[in-house]
């Protein structure tokens, strides 16, 4: 049985996701308004976006539609955050 993933959950998700991309250590402080791109600190490119988009759907157990994602959508950690949640809500909120 699946449980509803949280919104504590997907930013977790999102943050280590982010953070293994990125080669950060996994405490690094990272704010949400945090730019994805462009950014020295994180460096995520075209690749990165999508292999962070990966670990996020196999922590969740959800699909994320890559071919239907405006990736200039997602400028901020926030960002990602916020359209994870809607694809949980979308694929019945994926397993926990």
């Amino acid at each position: 049985m699946t449980n509803p993933v949280t919104q504590d959950r997907i930013a977790e998700v999102v943050l280590s996701a982010i953070r293994t991309v990125s080669n950060l250590e996994p405490d690094h402080e990272l704010s949400l308004d945090t730019k994805l791109f462009g950014n020295e600190e994180l460096s995520i490119d075209s690749i990165g976006a999508l292999e962070m988009l990966t670990i996020i759907e196999g922590e969740l157990g959800i699909e994320i539609d890559d071919t239907q994602l405006d990736f200039g959508k997602l400028a901020t950690i926030n960002d990602v955050i916020e359209t994870t949640r809607a694809y949980t809500d979308e694929n019945g909120s994926g397993r926990e």
